[in-house]
C-alpha cells in the first residue's frame, strides 16, 4: 500500500534592523523527511534591497538545504519580464524548462509565466 505524499517546509527570512526584508521557501514533497525528491522554491525581496545578494543568500542556504534532504531536483515559476529573478535563477543554475505559459490571475490579469528548474547535485 502507498502511502500519500508528505510535504515539509524550509521558510527562511532576510532580516535588517529587525526588519523583513526578504522571504524565501522551499516545500520538499517525500513520503518521510529525507526522502523528498522534488521541490519547490518561492523567494521574494523587497525592492530597495534587490541587487544586494540577499536573494542569492536565501537560495544558497535553501540548495544547501534541499542536498541535505537529498531532493533531486528544485522547480519555479518566474514573470516572464523579471529579468532580474531570471538573471538570479540562472546564477544559481536554475535552467528554463517550459517557456511562458499564461496564468489568468485576480482581476482577469493575465501574467506569462516561464517555469525553471535545477539538478540540486549540479547547483
Amino acid at each position: 500500500m502507498r502511502t500519500k505524499p508528505h510535504y515539509f517546509m524550509i521558510p527562511v527570512v532576510a532580516v535588517k534592523r529587525e526588519v523583513p526584508i526578504g522571504f524565501a521557501f522551499l516545500l520538499v514533497e517525500g513520503e518521510k523527511m529525507g526522502s523528498g525528491f522534488t521541490a519547490i522554491l518561492g523567494i521574494g525581496v523587497s525592492s530597495q534591497y534587490q541587487g544586494m545578494g540577499v536573494g542569492f543568500s536565501m537560495m544558497h542556504f535553501l540548495v544547501v538545504k534541499a542536498k541535505e534532504w537529498r531532493v533531486k531536483h528544485i522547480i519555479l515559476e518566474v514573470l516572464e519580464d523579471n529579468p532580474r529573478a531570471i538573471a538570479l535563477y540562472r546564477k544559481c543554475g536554475f535552467r528554463t524548462t517550459r517557456r511562458p505559459v499564461k496564468k489568468e490571475l485576480r482581476d482577469g490579469e493575465n501574467l506569462s509565466l516561464i517555469q525553471m528548474a535545477a539538478n540540486v547535485g549540479s547547483v
